[in-house]
C-alpha cells in the first residue's frame, strides 16, 4: 500500500503541475499585462500562481464515494455511491469569485478550491506551490520577455488533465 501511495503522489504530482506550469506559461502570453506585474514584483507569483490554477486548472475532477446518504441542494444522495465533483467548474463560481471568467493575477481568493480542504486536500500542495513558484521566477530571470508559438502548441488528450503536452517557446534572451 505504501509503495502504491507513493506511486500515485509521484505520478499525479507530476502530471497537474507540469499541466499547471504550461497553462501558466501560455495565460501570462496571453495576458501580458498580468506577465508584466509578476516582472515588476515577483513576490506577486504565488498569488499569481493561486489564479492560474483557478482559472485554468489541470485536474477538472475528483472523484470520491459517500460514506453515508446525505442531501445537497435537494438532491439525496445514497451512501456508499460514487461522486464526482467537477472542480475545474467550481474554480468558474461566480458566487465565489466574482467575474469568474476573467484572469486577475490580483485576485484575493480567501480560499483554494483547486487544493481541496480538510481530510482530503491535496498531500503534494506545498509542493506543487513550491515548484510552480521556482519555475515561474526562474522564467521570469532568465526570459522575460518570451512568446508562446500557440499554433503549434500540442493539448494533453485525457478526461481529467487539461493542459499541453507541447508548449513551443521564443525566448529573448536577457
Amino acid at each position: 500500500e505504501i509503495s502504491s501511495l507513493g506511486v500515485l503522489l509521484v505520478g499525479a504530482g507530476s502530471e497537474t503541475v507540469t499541466k499547471a506550469i504550461g497553462n501558466g506559461v501560455v495565460l501570462f502570453h496571453r495576458n501580458p499585462g498580468a506577465w508584466n506585474k509578476i516582472l515588476a514584483d515577483p513576490s506577486m507569483i504565488p498569488k499569481a500562481f493561486e489564479e492560474v490554477l483557478r482559472y485554468w486548472p489541470p485536474s477538472q475532477y475528483v472523484g470520491r464515494f459517500t460514506t453515508e446518504e446525505t442531501t445537497y441542494s435537494g438532491q439525496t444522495i445514497p451512501a456508499n455511491v460514487p461522486v464526482l465533483l467537477l472542480d475545474g467548474s467550481a474554480c468558474r463560481d461566480e458566487r465565489a469569485f466574482p467575474d469568474a471568467d476573467r484572469f486577475d493575477v490580483n485576485r484575493d481568493q480567501p480560499v483554494s478550491v483547486y487544493f481541496g480542504h480538510g481530510t482530503h486536500a491535496c498531500l503534494g500542495a506545498a509542493l506543487a506551490r513550491l515548484e510552480s513558484r521556482i519555475a515561474f521566477e526562474e522564467i521570469a530571470r532568465r526570459w522575460p520577455r518570451y512568446a508562446v508559438d500557440e499554433a503549434n502548441c500540442r493539448r494533453v488528450t485525457a478526461s481529467n488533465v487539461s493542459g499541453y503536452s507541447h508548449v513551443p517557446v521564443m525566448v529573448e534572451r536577457s
